[in-house]
């Protein structure tokens, strides 16, 4: 008996195999292999995400400036944001859509549900470390708010009166928040300059800037 044509077969099951493995996600599933979504994506409205497959993670930035990570699962191709999980349903070519699971009546969660990102190299995002809002900020209207982030707490003084508060980053692409009477996510300018994405009075609108002592030392 020949060996000839057992050894063609072995032959096209090694090149089905490789072929297999450096596939793109099939169009209309989740699938794919680790890296199929790794680098920058972004939406119509100007949202941006970065996928970090080696990580397990993602950072999603807002066009106004609000950075977070959360948790990207290469082995489903899902991320879970703001307290759900999406699927990202790639189309085959550069783009995907995010397929939530489940729904929601609460109004406070950010729904991102059918959102098309498309693979883009015209985008950067920076992250910042929350450790760099530890000390004193100061606000274009006189709030004044210290921060310790070694203990995840805030102090809050405006005309009208005082406050403390918890600071929380849940991972779930959303970032660091202030816990006031509404969630006031942290928006980065820069190292030394924030502003805040909230409904709340004391926050909203406004810029804080970082304060320095006499000596032009950070607080």
């Amino acid at each position: 008996m020949s060996v000839k044509p057992i050894k063609k077969i072995l032959v096209l099951l090694t090149a089905m195999t490789l072929l297999t493995g450096c596939s793109a996600p099939v169009a209309g599933t989740s699938g794919g292999d680790k890296a199929a979504y790794e680098g920058f994506w972004i939406d119509e409205y100007g949202d941006v995400i970065r996928f970090l497959p080696e990580e397990n993670a993602y950072v999603f930035k807002k066009p106004d400036g609000r950075v977070g990570r959360g948790t990207y699962d290469t082995r489903n191709a899902q991320i879970s944001y703001d307290r759900f999980i999406y699927d990202l349903i790639s189309d085959g070519e550069d783009s995907f859509t995010l397929n939530q699971n489940g729904s929601t009546t609460n109004e406070g969660t950010e729904v991102i549900d059918a959102y098309v990102f498309a693979k883009t190299d015209e985008v950067e995002i920076t992250e910042y470390d929350s450790s760099l809002l530890d000390g004193v900020w100061v606000s274009d209207r006189g709030v004044t708010l210290e921060i310790d982030m070694d203990i995840k707490e805030y102090n809050i003084e405006y005309e009208q009166g005082s406050g403390v508060g918890t600071i929380y980053d849940y991972s779930d692409g959303k970032g660091v928040y202030l816990f006031t009477d509404d969630f006031s996510y942290v928006i980065w300018y820069d190292q030394d300059t924030i502003s805040f994405e909230t409904s709340d009075p004391v926050c909203a609108d406004s810029i804080f800037t970082r304060e320095a002592d006499q000596y032009g030392e950070d607080y």
